[in-house]
C-alpha cells in the first residue's frame, strides 16, 4: 500500500504516513503557463493506492487534478485506488429540485469511477449522515464522523460541556458523539411575508429567508454549551443557534464543526459571538485545531476489503 497526495495534501498525507507506517509516493505536479496541470506518478504497479485529496477551496480545479492523478495511477498499473477526500465538494447537490438540474454529486461519483477510483473515504458527508460504508453510485464509500474527536478536544478545554446540534440534520452526528439526540429546531422565515418557507407563497428572485432557531429541549441555563455540526458555510445556522442558547441562559458558547468553509466573512461573525471556535483540518483555516489524521488512519486498511 502507498499513499499518494495531491498538491494540497502533503501535510495530511505526512501525518497519515507517520501514524500508519504506509510509505508516501509523492507525484510530480506542476502548472503550465496556461494554468493547465501536469502530473507524473511514481512506480505504483501492483500497489493498493491511498490517494489523498483536499478539494476545497478552488474545488473545480482541484477535482481536475485529482482525476488526472487517479487516471495516471490507473494507467501505471495500480492494483486498486481509494481516494481519501475528507471534505467532498458538491455533496450538497445530491437531489434535483427542478427539471434539468445537474445531479452534481452523482457526476462526481461517475468521474471518480471512470478513472479507476473504486473506494472513497470521507468525513461527515452532508448527504449521508450515518457513519458506515455504502454504495455511492458504484463507488464503495466509507463515511466516518469527527463528532467525538471534536467533542473530546473541546472537553479537554471545557470539561463537562453539553453538546447540542443546531438543527435536525445534525442529529446523527450528535448521537454518534454523545449517545444522545440533543438537537434544536430550525426554520426559515420569509423576510417578505413573515411565514415559514414551507408556507410562503411569495415568488421572485428577490425573496430571502432568515434562519430562526425556535427551541431546544435541553436545559442549558448556567451551562457551557457546544454547538456541533458537520459544516459551517455561511454561518447563519450557527449564529441563530448561538442567539437562542444565549437567550436560554447558556454560559460559555463553543462552536465546532468538521468542515469550516466560512463564507462571506462568517468567521469573524462567529468569533464575535463564541468563546471558542474549532474545526478540523479537512479545510485548512486559522481555527483548524483538530487533525483528522488519527481518525482517517484507523480506516485505511478497510478501504481495500471486499464488500
Amino acid at each position: 500500500m502507498l499513499i499518494v497526495p495531491d498538491s494540497y495534501s502533503s501535510g495530511l498525507a505526512g501525518k497519515l504516513s507517520d501514524i500508519s507506517g504506509i510509505k508516501i509516493s509523492a507525484p510530480t505536479i506542476r502548472r503550465f503557463p496556461d494554468a493547465e496541470t501536469y502530473v507524473r506518478v511514481g512506480a505504483v504497479n501492483g500497489h493498493d493506492i491511498v490517494l489523498v485529496a483536499q478539494l476545497y477551496p478552488g474545488q473545480n480545479g482541484r477535482i481536475t487534478e485529482l482525476l488526472l492523478l487517479a487516471d495516471a495511477l490507473h494507467d501505471a498499473g495500480a492494483k486498486s485506488i481509494a481516494a481519501v477526500i475528507p471534505y467532498l465538494p458538491y455533496a450538497r447537490q445530491d437531489k434535483r429540485f427542478q427539471d434539468g438540474e445537474a445531479l452534481s454529486m452523482k457526476t462526481v461519483a461517475k468521474l471518480l469511477l471512470s478513472v479507476g477510483v473504486t473506494g472513497l473515504l470521507c468525513v461527515d458527508l452532508h448527504f449521508h449522515k450515518k457513519p458506515e460504508t455504502f454504495d455511492f453510485h458504484g463507488v464503495k464509500c466509507t463515511n466516518i464522523s469527527a463528532g467525538k474527536l471534536l467533542l473530546d478536544h473541546v472537553r479537554s478545554v471545557y470539561p463537562g460541556i453539553e453538546a447540542i446540534g443546531p438543527d435536525l440534520g445534525s442529529s446523527e452526528m450528535i448521537a454518534n458523539a454523545t449517545g444522545k439526540k440533543a438537537v434544536m429546531e430550525k426554520v426559515k422565515i420569509c423576510t417578505n411575508c413573515g411565514k415559514r418557507q414551507s408556507e410562503c407563497a411569495c415568488k421572485g428572485k428577490d425573496i430571502t429567508y432568515k434562519v430562526v432557531t425556535l427551541k431546544s429541549d435541553i436545559e442549558v441555563r448556567g451551562k457551557n454549551v457546544m454547538i456541533l455540526d458537520d459544516i459551517i458555510s455561511s454561518g447563519t445556522t450557527m449564529l441563530a443557534a448561538v442567539d437562542k442558547l444565549k437567550e436560554s441562559g447558556a454560559k460559555k458558547m463553543i462552536i465546532g464543526a468538521t468542515h469550516g468553509l466560512f463564507l462571506n466573512n462568517s468567521l469573524e461573525s462567529l468569533k464575535a459571538k463564541a468563546d471558542y471556535l474549532v474545526v478540523t483540518d479537512s479545510v485548512e483555516t486559522a481555527c483548524s485545531k483538530v487533525s483528522l489524521a488519527p481518525l482517517i488512519a484507523g480506516s485505511l486498511k478497510g478501504l481495500f476489503k471486499t464488500h
